[in-house]
């Protein structure tokens, strides 16, 4: 009988950051929103994504390209506290 191991070789892990955390991933491609709900930014429509090189500013619905070593940074939507 054949067994499925050759299928889970291919499983590549590529690991990015978000806000400095180490976050992993199996996919190529994930939807921003996605990104940011498995980082624990919860709900993700009151955060911003933004991939740090080259910069660019994510919608919720966009598909993210997701290669080894990218950083991202998060910011809330809302007011920010003052001091």
């Amino acid at each position: 009988m054949a067994t499925n191991e050759a299928h889970h070789e291919h499983l590549h892990v590529t690991t990015y950051l978000m806000n400095e955390e180490v976050e992993q991933t199996h996919a190529h491609k994930l939807k921003a929103e996605v990104m940011l709900e498995q980082a624990g930014f919860s709900p993700p429509s009151e955060y911003r994504l933004i991939r740090e090189k080259p910069r660019h500013e994510y919608s919720m619905g966009d598909e993210v390209e997701i290669h080894q070593g990218d950083r991202f940074e998060v910011l809330h939507r809302g007011p920010t506290p003052t001091s």
